[in-house]
């Protein structure tokens, strides 16, 4: 929604993966020798940019620390995080998009996992399928796993926040899927734009929830109640 606003752009996962390899494949960018890293870096710019005057980036905990190690190298000076990203990208608003109901994410994690299919057009269609087609199947266990490792990453993003003294634009997942629009105002307003611009917006991407998810998530329920119970000491 944000690169159709032709205002901002699209924050792509520039710098996704633990190789430097994998960025350049990332932005078709062949460049070789001492200064590959500044060319990519110059590269993301344009491309983060593309003629808006306004940067964007999507950052994944998972690939937060390569990109931190890296960027260190070219700015050497930067005595911050925080510092580091401003050195790389100007002044820099931070936005963490998260979700209240945990269990609910690691269930749609789970999911797109096994069937590989991470994302869907509005109409229905597919949108991102990293797999060929498979059928899910419940499993209890792999979705504590994943609620743990969220929690993690979460947490591991707030104490980033508190340690560098960043206060970010926050948004849930549940008020983006309840109002698309109202949150990409905000947003453009955080940003110092038009947040009027988002009423002639139209989401592309649908929610991947169905009667299947839903399903799994009273079973989890249950399953977790029952654990809960079994563990307590008679009398209890």
């Amino acid at each position: 929604m944000l690169g159709a606003t032709s205002v901002a752009r699209l924050p792509e996962s520039y710098f996704y993966g633990p190789m430097v390899a994998d960025w350049m494949r990332g932005i078709d960018l062949t460049a070789t020798g001492t200064e590959t890293l500044a060319e990519i870096f110059s590269a993301v710019r344009d491309l983060g940019t593309a003629g808006t005057g306004v940067f964007g980036i999507r950052m994944q905990r998972g690939s937060f620390a390569h990109f931190r190690e890296q960027a260190r190298t070219l700015y050497t000076d930067a005595q911050t995080d925080r510092a580091l990203y401003q050195a790389a990208f100007g002044d820099v608003l931070s936005t963490h998009l998260t979700r209240r109901g945990r269990f609910e994410h690691a269930i749609c994690w789970v999911m797109a996992s096994q069937t590989g299919l991470w994302h869907r057009f509005a109409d229905g269609t597919e949108f991102e399928r990293l797999t060929e087609p498979a059928l899910p199947a419940f499993d209890a266990d792999e979705i504590a796993a994943q609620m743990a490792r969220l929690s993690s990453l979460d947490a591991e993003w707030d104490h980033w926040f508190a340690a560098e003294a960043i206060t970010p634009h926050r948004i849930a997942y549940e008020d983006l899927a309840r109002d698309p629009l109202g949150e990409l105002g905000a947003v453009l307003d955080a940003l110092g734009l038009d947040c009027t611009i988002a009423e002639n917006i139209a989401p592309i991407t649908a929610r991947l929830a169905n009667s299947t998810s839903r399903e799994w998530s009273v079973r989890f329920r249950a399953a977790r109640r029952k654990n809960i119970g079994a563990a307590l000491p008679n009398g209890s």
